[in-house]
């Protein structure tokens, strides 16, 4: 059974909500797509139909223990915290498509504790990935840097629903740096190419042709054949575990709300995560970033906010969004 809100809310968080706009239970009859909602995301949690959502971006508190202005991030005690995060993610899981993935952000401050919940709740079988962004943002750089090394990351873990999940991979496009490798030419018409170590040379079928043909060499010193990669063929390099290359100041609308990520790193996820026409959830949304890049991919999506300057911000940056489309 789910645990039930604190009738007596101890954190500033839950105080807030008595007076934001608390949607009722059984307020829905249908979900409401692409909308920015401003209420306590725990009562459309509770009013969502079970596995209706095919991805989940959460960007809640922290933990950080201070006022941002946008909001507060201050708890009684880190049980506290934890209590307000699982009590949403449990809901979270209900609502999630057995297909569907969650990705939750998180720093140094409780990321370990969240890591220990979420295996709770999802299974740690389900968890797919740490993703380490480097945000290009060297923190504390002028105050703390002489008992510690500099913070410039943030962690986002991402667990699925079930064993299969939708995931389709992102390529970054090449540098001149992995290009240089093709620097031959058969002057065949199929363009510039690089020879490509085969170590599960085994399963392909038409080794001794392409080795007759010149589409393969086995040199005697070589323990596996290689093949011929074509530049023009080449997808780019699949992005790993670090995201690098995305600094916090690449949004253009986090000037407008003090936490808000980066529009590329949301179209990593989401493009990773979910196919056209899914339906996103943010239900810690603040200026909607999930959303915009959501409704900019051809998905569909769902933001909550208890602010109602963060849903104001929010609800203006997707009407200019649909503007310039």
């Amino acid at each position: 059974m789910l645990p039930s809100p604190d009738p007596n809310p101890t954190s500033d968080w839950e105080g807030k909500l008595k007076k934001s706009n608390v949607l009722t239970r059984q307020a829905y009859t249908k979900l409401p797509l692409n909308r920015v909602i401003l209420g306590d995301n725990l009562a459309l949690l509770k009013q969502m139909p079970s596995e209706s959502v095919d991805f989940i971006y959460v960007d809640g508190p922290y933990f950080t223990q201070k006022d941002w202005g946008d909001f507060s991030d201050i708890f009684k005690s880190l049980q506290d915290y934890l209590d307000f995060m699982t009590m949403r993610l449990e809901l979270c899981r209900i609502v999630m498509k057995k297909t569907a993935t969650i990705c939750i952000q998180a720093d140094y401050h409780a990321v370990h504790y969240l890591k220990v919940e979420m295996d709770k709740i999802f299974g740690y079988k389900n968890f797919i990935n740490e993703l380490i962004w480097d945000r290009k943002n060297k923190g504390g750089f002028k105050s703390r840097t002489k008992n510690r090394f500099i913070r410039i990351h943030e962690t986002i873990l991402v667990y699925s629903r079930g064993k299969k999940y939708t995931f389709n991979v992102q390529y970054e496009p090449l540098t001149p740096k992995g290009i240089a490798p093709f620097r031959y030419d058969d002057n065949d018409g199929k363009g510039l190419y690089k020879w490509v170590y085969a170590s599960n040379y085994k399963d392909i079928k038409d080794l001794e042709e392409g080795l007759r043909n010149g589409q393969y060499k086995w040199p005697k010193s070589s323990r596996c054949p290689y093949y011929k990669l074509y530049l023009n063929s080449h997808k780019g390099t699949p992005p790993g575990t670090v995201i690098k290359g995305i600094s916090t100041c690449d949004s253009t609308k986090r000037q407008n709300y003090a936490t808000g990520k980066p529009e590329k790193l949301l179209t990593l996820l989401i493009s990773s995560f979910t196919n056209r026409w899914d339906l996103v959830l943010e239900p810690f949304c603040g200026s909607g970033p999930a959303c915009v890049v959501a409704k900019r991919s051809g998905r569909n999506f769902i933001g909550c906010d208890i602010n109602p300057d963060a849903v104001k911000e929010a609800q203006k940056w997707i009407k200019e969004e649909a503007l310039l489309r």
